[in-house]
């Protein structure tokens, strides 16, 4: 036996079984290796997952919802109890930090002051939707800003059989041309602003369609209706005998630029 391993072939068998032993070793270490490499993968990926998973059910941030419209006169508020402002024309001559009332003084001839609580054309709910369904409006979502004392409510959905009365009324009217008007009820008269137009055409002034050139604004500062005529340097006045759907279906941006 001796001399088999001290011959050149036991030599050889011996190395041979030590290489094996050798390989065999490196084999089973690597494989323990990937095992371990694989569940901690695994367990990577699982956690992973589950904070994909958390991070989806969960915000980042919550965000304040907006409260449903209201038709009873309560005001509209976020999460936060802000009451949100209401929606006006904005004169595009108006100086900073001057209140609406004050912008018609200097840029009008004011014709007439009105207060709230004395006029007898203010309309209910009811009143406007009849006023304007006989205009061929009835479609449209009329909304209210303010409550009958001038309160500010943010933007609210008129109810048709409501009889709560309130300054102005407005509504956005879309042509089947899909030309956009912002059509205001107010004491009684109505005007209406050709957004679209505005929108698309470098003017110096803006321009309305109104039934008379005298028109009627509220202001909500003071509470009072102001019976202007403007001056043709801050709105341009084209007068209609009669605002109504057919009307504005027909005064194209072309008509207004005759002015």
């Amino acid at each position: 036996m001796e001399s088999f391993f001290s011959s050149l072939s036991g030599r050889i068998v011996c190395i041979l079984a030590i290489l094996i032993v050798i390989f065999g070793i490196a084999f089973a270490v690597n494989m323990a290796k990937g095992v371990s490499d694989a569940d901690k993968s695994s367990e990577e990926s699982e956690q992973v997952a589950a904070s994909v998973t958390s991070s989806s059910e969960e915000p980042d941030e919550p965000t304040a919802e907006k409260t449903p419209k209201h038709s009873d006169g309560k005001e509209e508020t976020g999460e936060t109890g802000e009451q949100k402002p209401a929606k006006e024309y904005k004169e595009v001559g108006a100086r900073e930090g001057e209140s609406k009332s004050e912008y018609l003084q200097r840029t009008c001839e004011v014709l007439n002051v009105i207060n709230v609580s004395d006029s007898t054309e203010v309309m209910t709910e009811a009143e406007v939707m009849k006023f304007l369904n006989d205009r061929g409006f009835g479609d449209c979502q009329v909304t209210y800003d303010f409550a009958a004392d001038g309160t500010c409510v943010g933007e609210v959905m008129v109810d048709s059989s409501s009889s709560k009365v309130h300054p102005q009324y407005s509504f956005t009217y879309f042509t089947p041309n899909e030309d956009a008007w912002i059509v205001y009820v107010i004491n009684g008269d109505i005007v209406a602003y050709p957004i679209s137009y505005l929108l698309n055409y470098s003017i110096n002034a803006p321009t309305m369609l109104s039934e008379s050139t005298k028109i009627t604004s509220y202001c909500a500062d003071t509470h009072q209706f102001l019976e202007v005529v403007p001056e043709e340097s801050e709105v341009i006045i084209m007068t209609v005998p009669r605002i109504d759907a057919e009307t504005l279906n027909n005064t194209t941006s072309e008509e207004i630029n005759k002015l």
